[in-house]
């Protein structure tokens, strides 16, 4: 199921979505595992910036009365969202 978020809570216009594709752009030009090396730091950057887009999203389904399980590659993502949802659900 691909989840379409609310464009005004994603920051595509701010000043890190701006460096972030100039680093990419950068990444692009090295190869093998220097390239990966310089991606994974910005793939993390990007779910950091979805942060605000993706907390609206869970905080509508749980309001709505809806289940789900949340998934995601960092930590750093997994704790904000684990953080936005101590206060609204009980465990």
């Amino acid at each position: 199921m691909q989840v379409v978020l609310d464009p005004s809570l994603t920051k595509t216009q701010s000043r890190e979505v701006r460096e972030l594709r100039q680093e990419l752009e950068k990444a692009g030009m090295v190869k093998g595992m220097q390239q990966r090396a310089a991606l994974l730091p910005l793939f993390e950057k990007t779910g950091r910036l979805k942060l605000p887009a993706v907390r609206g999203y869970i905080l509508d389904l749980l309001e709505g009365g809806r289940k789900l399980i949340v998934f995601a590659h960092h930590k750093s993502v997994l704790d904000s969202i684990s953080e936005c949802l101590s206060d609204k659900v009980p465990y």
